[in-house]
């Protein structure tokens, strides 16, 4: 008895796409296989940018993405087969991809008092690094070294914390000092571009969002002031981490008054500036402003000095 074997060809591929919650791959012999994309979920945690960095690999016959390190077959999509990778293993992946590239400046009296009337743990976050390979670490540390007017924006965080009363041009001697107070942290996480007038997208907004939940675990600061309108706009807001400001939180501000209070807080009311986020060791009370990158705005000093006065009322009793 004779037997005749029929070899199956596999096509190859010729397109992808990811929209939405689904993955559409085009085949050579015209068929369009589509599944859910959480049948793979480094797929499915993966940004635009990541998802759309895709190669043929095999001869035509699978998918490989490179950023995600993703392989998937045309014979494994056929037969609808998901991914086989183990919970613990996706776990350390997303683990991975929740870290920040460029990590906090963390002052090393952070945490602990100093001479400049500050919270404990002041957290300034900025919006994003330009030029080549900065790290946030690197470039505070030159501005306390250095200062110069190519890091106006430092001088300027510290004219609205500070208050014009302080002497400036500061030494080097008062911008490390302030700096050793505080921990700052850049928003996004890779470079935007060669020079400031680069904005930074969407989608470098929203990738951002873990590495900053990360270091707001890490740091557990009380006090977090945000540095533009921009990043402010795409920070994270889940439910288990995020509060809305509260009455008493806004009311906070009513003592406050200073010229130009009206028009400043016009387009941005106060309760769209404010609010809190959890963490391990209590909250943090955020207030967002203007990004000092250009100039400095005397008006939010007062604001601002108002906002660092700010205690949990747990605290108001220690």
């Amino acid at each position: 008895m004779s037997f005749s074997v029929i070899e199956t060809k596999v096509p190859n591929v010729i397109g992808v796409k990811v929209s939405g919650n689904k993955l559409s791959v085009e085949l050579s012999d015209g068929e369009m296989v589509s599944v859910p994309v959480d049948w793979y979920p480094r797929l499915a945690h993966a940004t635009k940018r990541e998802r759309a960095n895709w190669r043929i690999i095999g001869r035509g016959h699978g998918i490989h993405w490179e950023e995600i390190d993703e392989d998937i077959s045309v014979e494994g999509l056929r037969a609808g087969r998901r991914s086989g990778e183990s919970e613990r293993s996706l776990k350390k992946w997303l683990k991975a991809k929740s870290e920040p590239n460029f990590p906090p400046w963390k002052g090393k009296d952070y945490g602990g008092t100093n001479d400049l009337g500050l919270p404990a743990k002041l957290l300034i976050v900025g919006e994003s690094h330009y030029g080549e390979a900065p790290t946030t670490i690197g470039v505070v540390r030159k501005f306390c070294q250095e200062g110069g007017h190519k890091l106006k924006f430092f001088t300027n965080i510290m004219l609205t914390v500070l208050g014009p009363d302080t002497p400036c041009p500061y030494t080097s001697e008062q911008r490390t000092g302030f700096h050793n107070s505080i921990a700052f942290y850049n928003y996004v996480q890779r470079p935007v571009g060669p020079t400031p007038s680069v904005r930074p997208n969407r989608e470098m907004l929203e990738e951002a969002a873990a590495p900053f939940l990360t270091t707001l675990k890490r740091l557990c600061p009380t006090h977090i002031l945000v540095c533009g309108k921009t990043q402010w706009n795409y920070m994270p807001e889940p439910e288990d981490v995020w509060e809305p400001p509260s009455e008493e939180l806004i009311g906070w501000f009513d003592p406050v008054d200073f010229p130009q209070r009206s028009r400043l807080l016009r387009s941005r009311p106060l309760k769209h500036i404010l609010g809190y986020y959890r963490h391990s060791k209590g909250q943090s009370v955020v207030l967002a402003i203007h990004h000092p990158s250009r100039r400095y705005h005397p008006a939010w000093h007062p604001v601002v000095k108002r906002f660092l006065e700010y205690r949990f009322r747990s605290d108001r009793h220690q």
